[in-house]
């Protein structure tokens, strides 16, 4: 059984989604091809230097954020303690650190022109109810008429 089935075989084994076992093989794939074509070995032997030039190759030649790169190292980790059963040393393969990034938090104005631009007075109504009480697409969609309590100005949400 080849590594990639191994994979699959101890993921399925947790009950993991067919998107997870997918995802679990997006950079392990391409280093078992690494190991054997640029450097000669089995992924086994992969010394923790073969796996950081690895991780700097892809990271140089997909352009992928530092995200990305952990998500890599995460995936690695599995293959040498799951499938391995080998001990993974942090301290030579280190998760990136990264900037989290805000999200953009429009103000009070900007709103306002966004609201009256919409001309459909039920599309309007609605964002207006998911901006002003905070809520989610799919918590506004729940919402029923009893749900509202006008007279407190309250919105019991589910």
């Amino acid at each position: 059984m080849n590594y990639l089935e191994q994979i699959d075989e101890i993921l399925s084994f947790g009950n993991r989604s067919h998107n997870t076992i997918k995802a679990y093989k997006t950079y392990t794939a391409p280093f078992f091809e690494y190991c054997v074509h640029s450097l000669g070995k089995d992924p086994a032997e992969a010394a923790p230097s073969d796996i950081r030039t690895f991780l700097l190759q892809l990271a140089d030649e997909r352009n992928l954020s530092d995200a990305s790169i952990n998500h890599a190292i995460s995936e690695l980790r599995f293959f040498y303690e799951a499938v391995l059963g080998r001990e993974w040393n942090a301290r030579q393969i280190p998760h990136r650190r990264f900037k989290r990034i805000l999200p953009y938090v429009p103000s009070r104005g900007e709103v306002q022109v966004f609201i009256s631009s919409i001309e459909d007075l039920k599309k309007k109504a609605m964002i207006c109810l998911l901006y002003s009480a905070g809520l989610r697409i799919s918590e506004a969609c729940r919402l029923k008429c009893s749900d509202i309590q006008h007279s407190k100005g309250r919105i019991h949400v589910a």
